[in-house]
């Protein structure tokens, strides 16, 4: 939701990309990595973004990931935000129960 738990979300990305065996660190290297950021060689990248509407509309995601989605307090803005700056976005909300617009989605 804040700037460090993006940050959680890269580190944990390095982590993962660092347990793996060498051999796929070599199919896929690295291209480098920030705090809020990690690129590889190939183009592609993970960006932990923090939350709100405003931060993702600077943005254009081919995925788009929230978690805890039914309990952000901006999910439903960030999720429209998203689909008018990235109309082909792959979005994906994953979230325990909760009330609220998350619910209502999962529910019709």
């Amino acid at each position: 939701m804040k700037d460090d738990k993006a940050q959680e979300l890269i580190a944990y990305a390095d982590c993962l990309y660092r347990n793996q065996n060498d051999k796929m660190k070599a199919m896929h290297p690295l291209a480098g990595q920030t705090l809020n950021e990690i690129r590889w060689a190939n183009g592609g990248r993970i960006l932990g973004v923090p939350q709100g509407q405003h931060q993702i509309r600077t943005y254009h995601p081919t995925i788009y990931i929230m978690d805890e989605a039914a309990f952000l307090p901006e999910a439903e803005q960030c999720y429209s935000a998203t689909l008018a700056s990235s109309p082909f976005c792959q979005i994906i909300a994953i979230s325990s129960a909760g009330p609220g617009w998350f619910g209502d989605q999962c529910s019709l």
